[in-house]
């Protein structure tokens, strides 16, 4: 591992990122059996990530894991949208149930202005509405998910000063009773 980040420091950025694209293709193909999979997934997540976190995530095998599983599902809610589109463009002048779509979405905005509140599905937590939206949920359904928040938390515990983080856990039907079904988290700065 330390052979694989010295040669890669020495590279210029772009032969970095080749370099790293290939290899995580090839780690992730073998992983999923999926080529063509792997290969559009490690794109959209090489594409995503800054230069320097590419180094951590080759030492960080879970973390790297993670951030495939992220852009797995970001691809999943790619799908959801484009086959939401589809239907409505074969259904011109009818809405489309998006109740159906919702479990494919990590990301989701309320809009809080309106009556009743809309509720919008995002691809990524990049996507403009979510990141500038009031309101801002992210389900986390995975351990992936659980790891890059616990990740958030350590990181704003680092650069924090006594941060403040809101908790609710909430058991069946949303009662103290039973067991716990839901978890809420509320970060300073979210």
């Amino acid at each position: 591992r330390d052979v694989l980040t010295r040669h890669l420091c020495e590279q210029d950025a772009h032969t970095r990122r080749e370099l790293v694209s290939t290899f995580l293709a090839e780690f992730f193909g073998d992983l999923t059996g999926e080529s063509v999979l792997s290969q559009v997934v490690v794109r959209m997540v090489v594409e995503q990530v800054p230069d320097f976190s590419l180094i951590y995530l080759l030492n960080h095998p879970v973390a790297l894991v993670a951030k495939l599983v992220e852009g797995l599902c970001a691809l999943q809610s790619k799908v959801a949208r484009i086959t939401m589109e589809m239907i409505a463009a074969n259904q011109p002048g009818q809405p489309v149930q998006r109740d159906p779509f919702m479990p494919y979405f990590q990301y989701y905005s309320v809009g809080v202005e309106s009556d009743p509140f809309v509720v919008d599905l995002h691809e990524t937590e990049q996507d403009t509405g979510y990141a500038e939206s009031q309101f801002r949920v992210q389900l986390l359904d995975n351990y992936a998910g659980l790891l890059q928040f616990l990740q958030r938390l350590e990181e704003l515990r680092r650069t924090t000063q006594d941060p403040t983080i809101a908790v609710d856990f909430e058991g069946v039907k949303l009662c103290r009773h039973g067991a716990m079904c839901l978890a809420q988290f509320s970060c300073e700065g979210d």
